[in-house]
């Protein structure tokens, strides 16, 4: 028992160095996306923007037009659907009429891969034309004008292969769903992404959005290399670092619109990113011990709710509450909303919930369909 209330006490003073540490790295993340990216060379290389689409919502359609608004010279973009069947075909015809340009070509069809995303992709290369960057982005983000400009301009740092970057949520409605999604994403993702941005090497890319010299790609296999893959971001990340060079994560910002209706939704939804974690880099289990909120009402019964618990446990919610705050508020720029904030505690026990789901079975939704995570990085149909 003595141990386990020592135990407990070091993840909460763990927490709360987090917390402190987050805070002060999402602020200087904060002023780095404010500053002015990176002039342009004379003669700025050509890029190609993909972005692959599943099913239809009016959030996906302003996304897209979000992304056809960049600013940068030598751009062409590429969106693919999924079928004629699927609602994502409605957006890429609204696309064919509203921007009739030789800019944007939509595809429709996907190759064989296991990674469904990453089929999309392979098919939507074969119908796009060249280009010395390529720019792939995840459906549910909108970007700032200068997005392409800030990747360009960092991409074109010594020895650097390729650029990925953070994100941060706005939740497409009221839904708890989405909001839950939205706060895991700006106080459990997003800061540990940033911590991790400014005291590690980076060897991993966030498939929000991942720029690549095409050079680089065709050097370590294509996304052919990546087709089977269930993390395939992290493994396309580090073939990248396996053939020397380096990997930036940048200092422009996604804002993703989770669309999530339901708390089951955003259990499935997180479940199936836990048990990928769990399988394709295993020190991301660490998280839970940084889940104050946990560690502390875990604490309370053990030290039979005494003065100095109650105290402890309350100081940790309140530091778990200001973090939570000065990334929405500070670092993303959000809106402070009160009921939110209530949501924060709420949503830290679920995660304690999925980070025990998510140690046991090898299954996961993606794309509508059950796939099995394999030993060797792979994903299959269930049943094939």
């Amino acid at each position: 028992m003595n141990f386990l209330y020592h135990f407990i006490s070091f993840c909460i003073y763990s927490s709360l160095a987090y917390y402190a540490a987050a805070c002060l790295a999402g602020l200087r993340f904060a002023l780095e996306s404010a500053a002015a990216p990176k002039p342009l060379p004379d003669e700025p290389p050509s890029v190609l923007l993909l972005r692959p689409l599943h099913g239809f919502s009016e959030q996906m359609l302003q996304n897209v037009r979000n992304l056809l608004e960049v600013d940068y010279p030598a751009k062409k973009f590429v969106f693919g659907a999924t079928s004629d069947q699927d609602g994502s075909a409605l957006i890429v015809r609204a696309i064919e009429r509203e921007y009739p340009s030789s800019d944007v070509v939509v595809t429709i069809g996907q190759g064989h891969a296991g990674n469904p995303k990453v089929g999309k992709l392979l098919w939507m290369l074969d119908h796009a034309p060249q280009a010395e960057v390529l720019v792939m982005s995840d459906a549910d983000g909108r970007v700032r004008r200068d997005h392409v400009r800030r990747l360009v301009g960092e991409l074109g740092e010594d020895k650097v292969g390729l650029v990925t970057c953070i994100y941060c949520g706005k939740p497409a409605s009221g839904d708890i769903g989405a909001r839950l999604e939205a706060l895991f994403i700006n106080t459990d993702f997003a800061p540990i992404a940033i911590l991790s941005k400014y005291i590690e090497s980076a060897r991993h890319a966030y498939a929000s959005c991942i720029a690549i010299r095409t050079n680089v790609l065709d050097s370590i296999g294509g996304l052919d290399a990546v087709k089977d893959c269930f993390g395939d971001d992290l493994v396309l990340a580090r073939n990248v670092a396996a053939a020397g060079y380096r990997i930036k994560v940048s200092s422009a910002l996604v804002t993703t619109t989770p669309e999530e209706k339901t708390v089951s939704d955003f259990w499935r939804h997180q479940l199936r990113g836990w048990r990928v974690d769990r399988r394709i880099r295993p020190i991301s289990l660490g998280r839970i011990f940084i889940n104050g909120t946990f560690w502390a009402l875990a604490l309370l019964p053990l030290a039979g709710f005494s003065a100095a618990a109650l105290k402890l446990a309350a100081g940790t919610l309140a530091a778990r509450l200001i973090m939570s705050a000065v990334m929405g508020v500070l670092v993303f720029k959000l809106p402070f909303k009160f009921t939110d904030m209530l949501l924060v505690p709420f949503k830290d026990l679920l995660l304690a919930g999925l980070w025990t789901a998510s140690l046991i079975g090898n299954t996961v939704e993606w794309g509508g369909r059950q796939r099995r995570l394999t030993a060797d990085g792979k994903m299959q149909g269930v049943g094939i």
